[in-house]
């Protein structure tokens, strides 16, 4: 991937009024352990807007996983999706976070609604 996790989280603007979770985040960390891939978790985690931001700062590559913002217990608004190390799926009800995306990056191409919509 030519861009990482911070760089989707600023793109898309805050999004803290979303309840986040997160699932089968596969990162390269510093810590812990040092220098090793590591899983946050293979089941929904839940997690601030302010926690992924944070996050994003400390991992030094997300290879899998995928991040739900949903407002309170209802349909996702955003899914954010790494896959392989390869690139990203970002996927909005918003139109104009899907814009965002589309000025900022190259090879932007539509796709449905995440399975876990």
């Amino acid at each position: 991937m030519g861009f990482d996790l911070g760089e989707v989280l600023r793109t898309v603007g805050d999004q803290s009024r979303l309840s986040w979770t997160m699932t089968g985040a596969y990162v390269l960390s510093p810590t812990p352990p040092s220098g090793d891939l590591w899983t946050i978790n293979p089941a929904d985690a839940v997690v601030t807007w302010s926690d992924l931001v944070d996050l994003s700062l400390v991992w030094l590559q997300v290879i899998d996983g995928t991040f739900i913002g949903r407002l309170g217990l209802g349909a996702p608004q955003l899914v954010i999706t790494a896959v392989d190390s390869s690139y990203w799926v970002v996927w909005a009800t918003d139109a104009l976070v899907i814009a965002r995306i589309r000025e900022s990056f190259r090879h932007v191409e539509s796709c449905a609604a995440p399975r876990t919509v």
